[in-house]
């Protein structure tokens, strides 16, 4: 709005003379004003009142410029911008000379330090730089002052704005003008509307008392930068730093652009990084990010721009997940070549009335299978107890159980968990049964091995009655053994007492029962202060198994494993599988590796 103020904030640091020397001066730009009859834009309720030119007891006149509308105009003819904005004000310089020679003599400062405060220098001590990029909607007309020389003021605002969009091929020229333009820190950008690449664009300003500058510069593309991709390990241990990668790009070919590139969660700032990408560029960066809480922490990768020039922001932002863990394996610390994967034992009387009993409910229970089908196990056995047969809530389960590892996707391995299995007492026809049930009626496609006892080479099977039972079971189960395979083992390194017999087994199996039997299985357990016996048995397993004959090596699985600790704590049988060395039971450590008495670990490897 156009008016008058009789608003006056002296300087810091300054004594300013009598008002009446303030007020002579407002009187002699007050009589300049009705001289030259300035035109004043829109006054509106603020009225101009004319007093006395010399009524030193008055002093309320500062005139305040009205931003103007812009004036399209598209003649050509461009005249002298620079003389036409002298001309308009040559008049005025006479006045505004005065009041500074008043001004210079009435101020007096009180101090040497504001002598370095910047001010309006010449056209000399200014540059004037242009860029004019174009993109999807319009072209941005982007206007710079800088100081050439020290103490040069900048302009907040430029009196008045010239471009002229020189004729390009068939378009012909044409001018936007505009007056008093906004320029914070002497910078504007101004919306040419469309004007298409490579044309050239001049512009003129003028600022200050006498400051006119010109220059020209030619239409170019926008930049355009991508977040083309953005990835990390899918873990990464606590409190160590790990790198995420951006790839950016910079789609289009003329102008290069600075950005910040920023890693955040849910908001919080965890890692930046500078870069620049040049015109059809691509620069890979590594963050380093550091992760401090466990589990799985959802990142977003942001791209800002060191400008607001991107033709958009919408491609700038990607996100990842990276789980975070106390420990990683060490992949250079290689035991075997090939690794079928993790699984885990599910306890089949979870859902019975004795694990109730122990305190499992509906809602820990269905805690435990959303954990479950989280953890994604690849390979995992079921128990079978023969009391399934004569107890209805031990047998639906069972049937729970497997059901439950079905939606895992889990391969299963259904193990005979011991007692005598022969046809004579009716338990193999009953098991088979089991068997058929689910596979053709309740669809459990998963279900891709059996074992019959549990660690028979600690007990006082022999190795020809533990032959004996598969071949007595299998032509009850021909239904099914297109998808049915047997395991045979599940063997530790031998008896409580006396000497190891895991080779003797393996040997017997490789030779007596090769035609049956389609893989063989172990059991590895080790004190959590002897890991050496981890890679022994690991190691000697390996190397009976190499020493079968042709005919009888077949793949091996692990199918229990896991650490035990003190089996005495300050004098007291500590139980098992024992506990750490401040009384910590190892079930609730992250020693070892399953989740309370539901879940015991499996695993097939080449070991």
């Amino acid at each position: 709005m156009s008016g008058y103020s009789n608003t006056y904030v002296p300087p810091p640091n300054a004594t300013m003379a009598p008002l009446a020397a303030i007020q002579f001066l407002d009187a002699v730009a007050e009589l300049w004003m009705r001289r030259q009859r300035v035109a004043v834009d829109d006054p509106g309720t603020v009225r101009i009142r004319r007093r006395n030119p010399l009524d030193l007891q008055v002093a309320e006149h500062r005139f305040i410029p009205r931003t103007h509308p812009i004036d399209l105009d598209t003649s050509g003819g461009y005249g002298n911008p620079a003389g036409r904005v002298m001309g308009s004000w040559s008049r005025a310089l006479v006045g505004v000379c005065a009041a500074a020679v008043i001004v210079g003599v009435l101020v007096v400062r009180v101090t040497n330090a504001s002598a370095a405060v910047a001010q309006v220098c010449d056209r000399s001590g200014y540059k004037l730089s242009l860029q004019s990029l174009t993109g999807p909607p319009r072209t941005d007309l982007i206007i710079r002052v800088s100081a050439k020389a020290a103490g040069c003021e900048l302009p907040d605002t430029l009196i008045r704005v010239q471009v002229a969009v020189l004729p390009f091929k068939k378009l012909p020229a044409r001018k936007v003008i505009l007056s008093n333009v906004l320029a914070p820190g002497g910078t504007a950008t101004l919306d040419l509307g469309r004007v298409q690449r490579l044309r050239l664009v001049r512009a003129t300003v003028s600022f200050g008392s006498q400051v006119v500058l010109a220059a020209q510069t030619k239409t170019r593309l926008k930049p355009d930068l991508v977040l083309a991709r953005a990835y990390a390990g899918r873990s990464a241990v606590i409190g160590r730093p790990f790198f995420v990668v951006a790839i950016v790009r910079n789609r289009t070919k003329d102008v290069g652009l600075g950005a910040l590139v920023s890693v955040t969660s849910g908001g919080a700032p965890l890692a930046t990084k500078q870069l620049k990408v040049g015109p059809r560029g691509r620069v890979v960066l590594q963050i380093p990010v550091t992760l401090t809480q466990l589990g799985t922490t959802q990142l977003t990768v942001t791209v800002t721009p060191a400008s607001p020039i991107e033709t958009t922001l919408k491609n700038n932002t990607r996100g990842l997940a990276v789980e975070a863990t106390e420990f990683k394996v060490q992949e250079s610390a290689t035991l075997a070549q090939s690794f079928a994967g993790y699984g885990g034992q599910f306890n089949h009387h979870v859902y019975a009335a004795i694990s109730r009993a122990a305190g499992v409910t509906d809602d820990n229970a269905k805690d435990m299978e959303r954990k479950m089908r989280e953890l994604q196990p690849q390979f995992s056995r079921v128990f079978f107890n023969n009391t399934a047969f004569t107890d209805p809530d031990r047998m639906q389960s069972f049937v729970r159980t497997v059901q439950l590892a079905q939606s895992t996707g889990t391969t299963i391995d259904i193990t005979w968990q011991g007692g005598t299995l022969s046809v004579a007492n009716g338990t193999i026809p009953r098991f088979a049964a089991v068997l058929i049930d689910l596979v053709r009626a309740r669809g459990i496609t998963n279900l891709r091995w059996l074992t019959l006892q549990n660690e028979p080479n600690r007990t006082k099977i022999t190795m020809a009655q533990y032959e004996a039972q598969y071949r007595a079971l299998d032509p009850y189960i021909q239904s099914i053994r297109g998808q049915v395979r047997y395991m045979g083992g599940d063997l530790v390194r031998g008896p409580d007492v006396g000497a190891p017999n895991q080779q003797a087994w393996l040997q017997y199996m490789a030779t007596k029962m090769a035609d049956i039997l389609d893989a063989y299985s172990i059991h590895v357990f080790w004190d959590y202060f002897d890991t050496q016996k981890l890679v022994d048995r690991l190691t000697e397993v390996r190397a009976i198994v190499d020493a079968l004959p042709k005919a009888g090596r077949k793949p091996l699985y692990v199918s229990e494993y896991g650490v035990r600790g003190l089996r005495t704590f300050n004098g007291a049988p500590a139980g098992d599988p024992g506990v750490w060395e401040d009384g910590t039971p190892m079930t609730k450590t992250n020693v070892r590796p399953k989740a309370g008495r539901s879940i015991r670990p499996t695993t097939r490897c080449a070991c």
